[in-house]
């Protein structure tokens, strides 16, 4: 009521889009955070570590906090150590490294790029970019608003070359 028709509809449309783009971040975090607890779980069971599960499922939901997963599953590691046994302490924290790296590298921005449609070289360079300027706090955000900014980029391009289409056809119909 406040804004004219054509702005009105603009606003409803680039609110949808954050709305979906952000439930996409979302449940690609979630989802990214499963199979992290599923692999946690899994390497600390084989690795004989105490409470394996209960460990996995905590670091791997941790891990949505950026920083904050690595050292939630240094929880494996102390209750390794306080069982006595350095091997398991070791093994817990290589798994931590290698599934920690795999993740970063490979699960997480696979499937959160997938989850709000970019692709995961851009969810990667987002973050670091986003990471540089903001720390922790823009890394958060740093896909979602990745994520709108091209959806709106790609639309004015796509605008763009309908206008010249439409101009190029008006310009022959002139001849």
């Amino acid at each position: 009521a406040l804004f004219p028709k054509k702005i009105a509809d603009c606003m409803v449309i680039f609110f949808r889009d954050i709305k979906n783009i952000f439930s996409g971040y979302i449940s690609g975090q979630l989802t990214d955070a499963f199979i992290m607890a599923v692999l946690f779980s899994v390497c600390f069971y084989f690795g004989k570590i105490k409470y394996a599960v209960f460990i996995g499922i905590i670091s791997g939901f941790f891990n949505l906090i950026p920083y904050i997963g690595a050292v939630a599953a240094v929880l494996s590691v102390l209750v390794s150590l306080t069982d006595g046994d350095i091997s398991k302490a070791i093994y817990s924290l290589l798994v931590i490294i290698i599934v920690q790296q795999i993740d970063s590298a490979v699960i997480s921005p696979k499937i959160v790029g997938k989850s709000v449609r970019l692709h995961p070289v851009l969810v990667i360079m987002s973050l670091s970019v986003f990471g540089s300027l903001g720390g922790v706090w823009a890394m958060i955000f740093a896909v979602p608003v990745t994520a709108v900014l091209k959806l709106n980029f790609d639309r004015f391009i796509n605008f763009q070359k309908k206008k010249r289409r439409l101009k190029l056809t008006y310009d022959k119909k002139q001849i």
